[in-house]
């Protein structure tokens, strides 16, 4: 959902309850974020689909209907056309972003709905993510509409499930598959060290204080986070804090000093300096603007 604001002049769209501002070049000001997700599958329609860098424990498949998406998955960029497909395994940066106007079906599933392909799906990755439409068979694209219909309409989870095994069953054959960089002690701290700071970002927090609380080395910590998720600690901390403000500045009706506190920050400047840094605008502006908008609609 797009809205355009008379008063800080920017765009913004909703994932997840929280405002994430795209400036008017379209540029995003995220870098990746671990994304938690409660349930087992998700398979929906999208249109324009863009969304930022981020990872998750869960498979995330993109079958393009219409026009173009760019899908960044690691460092490399693919842009797909009507009829490709693009599947990211389990805690691999990526992101989309809509070449104009187009339409997705997105499938997000846990590696334990794959039955049979569990392991692969947690152990291995593909040297090429994207499959092109001329090779895709006719039984994956079949497969792929209904278990579309079976989310839309509440259908038996165990006939999602056997969709998903017919298109798992298609296209894994298609990948050329290697071992994944990632597996083993290095996917596992890097989980523990996101769901901690998931747990714990409101608390005060240092690299010193989760060496001491996961039994890790700082620095080993520090290198985790450049060579896993990209982004410093401080950064990523910042990011975390900020993303929880920004939910509450929508969702509340807090002081925006009260909301920085509550999100962890311990000052107003360190807040305000934080937001500006994720989102481009300050605090007080989103504030603003949430009141613009919620004046507009009542």
């Amino acid at each position: 959902m797009f809205i355009m604001s008379y008063i800080v002049n920017m765009h913004f769209v909703y994932y997840n309850d929280v405002s994430i501002i795209i400036s008017q070049t379209g540029g995003l000001y995220m870098s990746a974020f671990y994304q938690n997700r409660e349930e087992e599958y998700s398979v929906t329609t999208t249109l324009n689909n863009t969304y930022p860098l981020h990872l998750h424990r869960q498979v995330e498949m993109i079958y393009v209907k219409s026009g173009q998406l760019r899908v960044t998955i690691d460092d490399n960029s693919y842009v797909l056309n009507a009829g490709d497909l693009s599947v990211a395994f389990p805690n691999r940066p990526h992101s989309t972003e809509s070449l104009g106007e187009s339409e997705a079906i997105l499938m997000i599933f846990n590696p334990e709905f794959a039955g049979g392909y569990i392991n692969e799906l947690s152990r291995r990755r593909p040297e090429v993510p994207v499959l092109t439409k001329d090779t895709i068979p006719h039984e994956c694209t079949y497969a792929i509409d209904h278990i579309l219909d079976c989310c839309a309409n509440g259908r038996d989870f165990r006939i999602a499930q056997g969709y998903m095994h017919i298109i798992l069953g298609c296209i894994m054959p298609l990948l050329t598959m290697q071992s994944s960089v990632e597996t083993g002690d290095s996917v596992d701290i890097c989980h523990t060290l996101i769901e901690y700071i998931a747990d714990n970002f409101k608390e005060d927090m240092s690299l010193d204080t989760i060496a001491h609380d996961l039994g890790l080395n700082k620095f080993y910590i520090s290198h985790i986070f450049s060579d896993k998720i990209h982004e410093s600690f401080p950064a990523y901390l910042g990011r975390c804090r900020s993303e929880h403000a920004a939910h509450l500045l929508k969702n509340t009706h807090m002081t925006v000093t009260d909301i920085g506190y509550a999100s962890g920050f311990n000052s107003s400047r360190t807040f305000y300096r934080a937001f500006q840094r994720v989102y481009g605008v300050t605090p007080q502006e989103i504030h603003l603007q949430n009141r613009y908008i919620a004046d507009k609609t009542n």
